[in-house]
């Protein structure tokens, strides 16, 4: 990951005749937290249902919810605190009994601006897994669109193995009035 820039191309390869990049996504604490997901309507348009679906259990976006998704291990990113087209969810590392020194990430993405989300995931990894010593399994659930380009940065760029194909998160529930 070291040797990467911000969107997964290889330093190296980038030119420094081109635009800036984008600023770097950005780690919310909790009151950024409630000022965007309860205060605002800007995350309105990328999360579906106006649910957060995290590690397959959906929330709807009431302060009960918002309560207890804070108080799991989880890191909030979004591309852009004024005008957010990303926002994503990472649990930090957690250790898994099925080897020495395995770890799971679970990353929910939400929106569909390719650069933004591969930015973002970049982002999640170099974070999560930089201390880690043996091996990380991720499962990280997007917008079935994405999947695709997705998959050929974890095969070309990063070059880890895929594990499994696309699996759909569906929010099948709703109020009953």
């Amino acid at each position: 990951l070291a040797e990467l820039g911000p969107d997964g191309a290889e330093l190296s390869s980038a030119s420094s005749t081109g635009p800036p990049p984008p600023p770097p996504p950005v780690h919310l604490d909790a009151a950024a937290i409630h000022r965007l997901y309860l205060g605002t309507d800007l995350l309105h348009r990328v999360l579906p249902n106006l649910t957060v679906v995290q590690d397959w259990q959906p929330y709807k976006l009431l302060p009960s919810n918002m309560d207890v998704l804070l108080k799991k291990d989880i890191d909030w990113v979004v591309d852009d605190e004024e005008a957010p087209s990303v926002a994503s969810l990472c649990t930090f590392p957690i250790r898994v009994p099925i080897g020495d020194d395995w770890y799971y990430l679970n990353i929910d993405m939400f929106g569909k601006d390719l650069s933004q989300v591969r930015r973002q995931y970049l982002a999640h990894l170099r974070r999560h897994t930089a201390g880690l010593r043996g091996s990380v399994m991720c499962q990280l659930f997007l917008e079935p669109a994405l999947w695709a380009p997705m998959v050929e940065l974890c095969r070309s760029v990063l070059r880890v193995e895929l594990v499994k194909e696309y699996t759909d998160q569906c929010v099948v529930e709703s109020d009953v009035v």
